[in-house]
């Protein structure tokens, strides 16, 4: 919509997002991909630095809360089961954060791009990669969200592997209660994040 200024058809199943629709549909009339006005992608969002960062979070989020994919999971799925799938949503978003950790490491890692790679470090860069592909569309045009569907449950298993390296760090004193402290401190905001913006859509669209 921002890129086509197409407009909503009438009934449309769409939440809006005053924040979004204020900051950049109202103001960005969006005719190319790269630039320095507000009419390209690039140049709309660096006019509005300090609001960047709060879009960019919101389609992320967007890509994790399945419960909004389609309007028929919005009408028929039970409350019980909405919630228990965005407990694994939550998992899943703080596990997205922790790519970012994780892709460190592995690029910190001694001939990483080298001849002498290790097989065990193939899949997660595969997966960090996939990642990172799948973000990078859903920043710059937003694509169903169903074609990201195996996004969750990587940023699943990225977050069990952290967990777990974590607890093994931790068993072993490799790892400093200060820096626990930052790593707990970390997801927490994550999960905090995540949750304060779904029961905000949630209440926009229990109003309307």
């Amino acid at each position: 919509v921002l890129w086509s200024k197409t407009g909503l058809m009438p009934g449309a199943p769409v939440l809006i997002d005053d924040f979004m629709d204020k900051n950049f549909y109202q103001r960005c009339q969006i005719q190319s991909l790269f630039g320095v006005d507000e009419k390209s992608f690039v140049g709309c969002l660096l006019t509005r630095p300090l609001h960047t960062p709060v879009l960019l979070t919101k389609k992320w989020i967007g890509l994790f809360d399945h419960f909004r994919f389609t309007p028929y999971l919005e009408l028929y799925t039970p409350t019980w089961l909405t919630w228990l799938s965005r407990i694994y949503d939550s998992i899943s978003w703080i596990g997205f954060g922790l790519c970012f950790f994780y892709a460190y490491l592995l690029l910190s890692t001694k001939n990483i791009f080298g001849t002498k790679i290790q097989d065990a470090l193939i899949a997660p860069i595969a997966g960090i990669g996939y990642v990172s592909v799948i973000l990078a569309q859903h920043t710059i045009v937003h694509t169903e969200d169903r074609y990201g569907f195996p996004l969750i449950p990587l940023c699943t298993v990225a977050f069990v592997v952290y967990i777990e390296d974590t607890v093994k760090n931790y068993k072993h004193k490799n790892l400093s209660y200060k820096k626990l402290a930052i790593f707990l401190g970390y997801c927490l905001a994550m999960l905090v994040i995540f949750i304060t913006q779904i029961v905000t859509w949630d209440v926009v669209a229990s109003i309307n």
